[in-house]
């Protein structure tokens, strides 16, 4: 595993990465490796200025463990201050995209791209990904669905008054609407469930009472019951 810099040649800005497929110079050299795809800014400047405008190096080689290899791009990034606007780095190093600063662009696109693609998803998917009960798509009479607005609640005051949201039931596994997103159980299922904590909630319990006329403490499993079996 190693850890390589790009540099562009014409504004002198850099880019530190690692790969875990190369271990010497002449194999990274060889290969059209050019920094991962998810850096858009690194990717926009080397196409507009071509590759002929880029030198890339080696900076550590023959690195086996991966807790080290990210601890060094980290150490490098802050020694050559390659993390943007001063360099293409966006985040901080290492794995994962801690420090990288989001636009308010950036998050409206990645709301609208993730409520479609979860519209687009059948309930066999959405239980398999969010769970049973998690996530279920809902709808809202007054803004729409899936335009994004639905999260911007200052724009849009009064907007979880017409909310419906379309659940599954726990027990049944079958789809109902309700007004609360908290909702576990249908109506069915509900009222099922009331009379069988109606009927079943007094048929085991045990009272201590004292008989009126002797005195004594006895149990009984009625609640009027006021005398016991010696004075009955």
């Amino acid at each position: 595993m190693i850890i390589y810099c790009i540099e562009n040649l014409i504004n002198h800005k850099k880019y530190i990465g690692y790969s875990t497929f190369y271990n010497s110079e002449e194999n990274f050299q060889k290969s059209n490796y050019w920094g991962s795809s998810c850096n858009k800014e690194f990717w926009r400047s080397l196409k507009k200025h071509g590759k002929e405008n880029f030198k890339r190096w080696l900076i550590l080689k023959n690195i086996f463990d991966f807790k080290e290899l990210c601890r060094y791009e980290k150490l490098w990034i802050i020694k050559l201050k390659t993390k943007a606007p001063f360099g293409y780095n966006l985040a901080d190093g290492g794995s994962g995209s801690k420090g990288c600063k989001w636009n308010k662009e950036s998050k409206k696109r990645g709301s609208i791209a993730s409520s479609k693609r979860y519209a687009i998803m059948t309930i066999k998917e959405r239980k398999e990904k969010y769970g049973k009960n998690k996530g279920i798509h809902y709808k809202c009479k007054n803004i729409g669905t899936f335009k994004g607005k639905a999260r911007l609640g200052k724009k849009y005051p009064g907007q979880y008054k017409n909310r419906i949201y379309k659940r599954i039931c726990k027990e049944c596994d079958k789809e109902f609407v309700s007004k609360s997103g908290r909702k576990l159980l249908c109506d069915k299922c509900e009222q099922e469930q009331l009379k069988y904590h109606i009927t079943n909630k007094y048929k085991n319990r045990i009272y201590s009472k004292k008989c009126s006329k002797c005195g004594i403490i006895f149990k009984s499993n009625g609640a009027n019951t006021h005398f016991c079996n010696n004075c009955k």
